[in-house]
């Protein structure tokens, strides 16, 4: 063999071997997509793993017989989106029903139950595929669940998004145990859907002053389901109120150096409040209108006051398996990952976060679960009436929150204690 050759040797890995063509698929993906585009993979996810749980739990086609079709889903619901389907093709009318019985109104069942705009894609359908719209537009409100949770840790990441984070934090809230338990009432999953949207319209709106985005989420929350819509305007007042004292430094809320800001944000959340309430004022007004036919009356609320559970058992639901019922005597379904359970504590460790910001998180966190907890407070989230089964119905609220923390904590890892890190891991585990 000639002494002269060399046996070539192999490409080394980092930036010019292994890297470079992930950073090159990157790069083709970014130009494609936008710096967006890889939010598709939170959108996705959160469809199939649905479509996976129907498919074993519920044995759908072409495995079994099974349909998406559960509690009241099965009784009621499916009979009102085939009213809305022969309504959109003209073979029925809006405001009075000849199906209900000896007839009446619908106006109000529409309000409650179907007034989403995402229900109207069932109108494309044949009415004998009535089942798998319902499934597909299950499954699309879940994939827009992760979506536009992902849009909001994309905005709120440090410097460069962690991608593989925002994606993985965003499944976690499309597939929330509130999502997952009260996904057939798909009336109410329209809120959780844009509750991402609407803390961003918040957030635009007390530091730039733009009102376009916060005013179209609130809007489409309250229209989608007016009875939810009621609870994410006591939200917003909550999560205003958070997010002006937690970032209220170093004009955090105020880049524009706006004098008298506090007071000009209060008056502007009011006023685009009102504007949002009233492009929904048809949908408000017409369900009063409607549950004036009795409804209201349905329950007689006792406002003495009790504590309705044991705080202990409350944290239990944080974790894994805590599922325990639909019925009356059922705790509020909060679990959002166990990585959220561990991210949560690192946040108050984490040195990155002010002590302001951290104190506002902790009030935000223990107002929900006082509300949770104390009779009178829950009832006015559920609009001064108890709930007939599904209780404490804005509980995803603070599962949004706390996968908030959690992806923040998560983002800034390094600059929390790793004792304090492991401390907390044995602290769940015990």
């Amino acid at each position: 063999m000639d002494s002269t050759q060399t046996t070539p040797t192999p490409q080394k890995l980092g930036k010019n071997g292994l890297l470079k063509p992930l950073t090159a698929a990157r790069s083709l993906w970014d130009r494609t997509l936008g710096e967006y585009g890889y939010l598709l993979i939170a959108t996705v996810i959160p469809m199939v793993l649905f479509y996976l749980i129907y498919l074993i739990g519920k044995q759908l086609y072409p495995f079994g017989d099974g349909t998406v079709l559960v509690l009241d889903l099965n009784g009621q619901y499916v009979s009102f989106y085939e009213g809305l389907h022969d309504i959109l093709r003209g073979e029925a009318d809006l405001l009075y029903s000849f199906s209900r019985n000896l007839g009446g109104e619908f106006l109000g069942i529409y309000d409650y139950y179907v007034a989403s705009p995402f229900a109207m894609l069932l109108a494309l359908l044949p009415q004998r595929f009535m089942l798998e719209g319902l499934l597909l537009l299950f499954l699309l409100k879940a994939g827009l669940c992760g979506l536009f949770m992902g849009i909001y840790l994309h905005k709120h990441s440090a410097g460069e998004p962690n991608r593989l984070a925002v994606v993985v934090f965003s499944v976690m809230y499309a597939m929330s145990s509130y999502c997952v338990v009260q996904q057939h009432n798909s009336m109410w999953i329209d809120a959780v859907m844009w509750l991402p949207m609407l803390c961003l319209g918040i957030e635009s709106l007390i530091k730039y002053g733009r009102f376009r985005l916060y005013v179209f989420a609130l809007a489409i929350t309250i229209h989608s389901n007016f009875y939810i819509g009621y609870m994410a305007v006591i939200f917003t007042l909550a999560y205003c109120f958070y997010w002006y004292f937690a970032h209220n430094r170093n004009n955090e809320n105020n880049p524009l150096g706006e004098k008298a800001h506090f007071i000009k944000s209060v008056g502007r959340v009011a006023v685009w409040s009102v504007l949002a309430v009233g492009i929904a004022a048809l949908a408000i007004l017409s369900a009063r209108y409607a549950l004036t036919f009795g409804k209201d009356e349905f329950s007689n609320p006792n406002w003495e006051e009790t504590q309705k559970f044991d705080l202990f058992n409350f944290f239990y639901k944080l974790l894994p398996s805590s599922y325990d019922t639909v019925r009356p005597q059922g705790l509020p379904f909060v679990y959002c990952g166990m990585l959220t359970v561990i991210a949560v504590p690192a946040f108050f460790m984490n040195k990155k976060f002010s002590l302001r910001e951290k104190v506002a998180a902790a009030i935000l966190i223990l107002f929900f679960v006082a509300s949770f907890a104390t009779s009178s407070i829950d009832l006015i989230w559920h609009g001064f009436q108890k709930p007939n089964w599904l209780n404490y119905r804005y509980s995803f609220m603070l599962s949004f929150f706390l996968l908030v923390l959690a992806y923040r904590a998560f983002d800034q890892i390094l600059y929390t204690p790793r004792k304090a890190l492991l401390g907390t891991v044995i602290a769940i585990g015990a």
